[in-house]
């Protein structure tokens, strides 16, 4: 073949029998290859499948007992034991229980006092109050208040109405039904002390202080000797942390 009058040489090849074998070998090669890829692709369709599960898990509920009972007695969620030995006049930490429908109960003296089905909500936090007289349950507790102010409630743990709640001399909560949770109000952080009346002319006086952040409940309980009151906390405890604090439990 000629090329603007110069002679081309075309070469030509010719392939070896190990050179085709090799060539033959090739779509194995490949196929081996996309297998692999699929194989790597189902296993990080698991991993995302595994992280959507955790992020798609609904947020914990919150359950105490507040025992104004005469005798100890514990909460249990499922039939198992979640508040020991809870004294009289004394209340439990906010334990944590799975969100959705519980079944719970109380037992004093290794006898069932209290059993209900409960819907929990993710992120609720609800109290379970036991008097002489059985068990109730005041949902609605918060565990976390505004940036920079505390907040509290009041629960009547007595069968006589609450007509007044005072802190440091002014009004906070009034006719606060027997056996039920008042709304939780913002306060100020620091010192507060807190006069309580109740309708047939008891009073009983409680201080404490508040932390920032920070919820607590006033616990009242009115009896024929009179009416005690006490303060707990609602909130997790809070770690320090390098950026300032954060929460555990």
């Amino acid at each position: 073949m000629k090329l603007f009058g110069t002679d081309l040489v075309v070469p030509t090849f010719s392939i070896s029998g190990s050179a085709q074998k090799s060539i033959s070998r090739k779509p194995s090669l490949v196929a081996g290859f996309l297998v692999l890829l699929i194989s790597a692709g189902c296993s990080q369709s698991k991993e995302d499948k595994a992280l959507e599960r955790i992020a798609n898990r609904k947020a914990p509920s919150y359950l105490r007992l507040v025992n104004f009972s005469s005798k100890p007695a514990s909460l249990l969620v499922k039939g198992r034991v979640s508040a020991p030995n809870v004294a009289p006049q004394a209340s439990s930490v906010f334990g944590i229980a799975a969100s959705g429908k519980e079944k719970i109960s109380v037992k004093s003296d290794d006898k069932s006092v209290f059993e209900s089905d409960i819907e929990l909500a993710p992120g609720a936090a609800t109290t379970v109050l036991l008097t002489d007289k059985g068990g109730k349950l005041i949902e609605g507790d918060q565990r976390n208040a505004e940036a920079g102010k505390s907040s509290v409630r009041a629960i009547d743990a007595s069968g006589e109405e609450i007509a007044s709640v005072q802190a440091d001399g002014q009004d906070l909560f009034s006719k606060l039904p027997p056996e039920s949770g008042s709304e939780t109000k913002p306060i100020a952080e620091g010192h507060h002390s807190f006069t309580i009346k109740t309708s047939s002319g008891k009073q009983v006086q409680v201080e404490g202080e508040f932390k920032a952040g920070d919820c607590y409940s006033i616990l009242i309980n009115v009896g024929s000797a009179g009416a005690t009151a006490s303060i707990v906390g609602n909130s997790p405890i809070r770690k320090p942390n390098a950026g300032g604090m954060s929460s555990a439990g």
